[in-house]
């Protein structure tokens, strides 16, 4: 609908809602407050309008008010708290990237691997995937209640991995005989680390954080 010579493309009311400042950009550093020597980020999901053509604006699910959200950079050994604010009509997944955590500790650990669901005003949610020693080196399990794979590196290191392929979001099951994930729909191809082999889809498998926890 035309407003104030701007076009409006909505899946989403975004009457009352002013538009994007002029230059606004996604994918733009985040800042963070320190809580001692904690660096707390705070991401808000929230409905916005987001310009994607001169003159054109769409009414979008965003973080912080942008598409893509923003980056988050901080140095290994720092201290990180992450403060998720939905204020969306519905509930929503924080869906995390970039994040290789290897296996440096044995014994009886376990393992949580997150996916959270966040309720409207809320933050929560994890899984608990099992033991350890339940996932031997070379091998691929897949945890339905996450609908993520764990896959166990030669190296004993691990990968929690989406099991929906980053083109399209088709679940792609593990070819056991070939090693590989294969997209049934769009035929990418995925190694047991999540790179692309092959096929349309733009980029890696998406990795969740996981955590250690230690049994006592």
């Amino acid at each position: 609908m035309p407003h104030g010579g701007v076009v409006h493309m909505s899946p989403v009311d975004v009457a009352g809602l002013a538009s994007p400042s002029p230059g606004t950009r996604g994918s733009q550093l985040l800042d963070f407050a320190l809580d001692g020597e904690t660096k707390v980020f705070t991401l808000t999901t929230q409905v916005a309008r987001w310009s994607i053509l001169p003159g054109v604006e769409v009414g979008a699910y965003t973080y912080n008010g942008a598409v893509p959200g923003p980056m988050i950079r901080v140095t290994a050994g720092d201290q990180v708290r992450i403060v998720v604010n939905n204020e969306l009509p519905e509930p929503t997944s924080v869906h995390w990237h970039g994040l290789q955590i290897p296996n440096d500790q044995a014994g009886a650990a376990l393992l949580d691997f997150f996916k959270p669901r966040v309720e409207p005003g809320t933050f929560g949610g994890k899984v608990v995937a099992g033991q350890v020693a339940e996932f031997q080196p070379g091998t691929v399990s897949h945890v339905r209640q996450g609908r993520f794979f764990i896959s166990r590196l030669e190296d004993g290191g691990m990968l929690a991995l989406w099991h929906r392929c980053t083109h399209l979001g088709c679940t792609v099951p593990l070819r056991e005989d070939e090693g590989q994930f294969h997209c049934p729909c769009h035929s990418s191809i995925f190694t047991t680390r999540g790179e692309v082999v092959s096929g349309p889809a733009p980029r890696p498998l998406d990795i969740f954080p996981s955590r250690l926890s230690m049994v006592r």
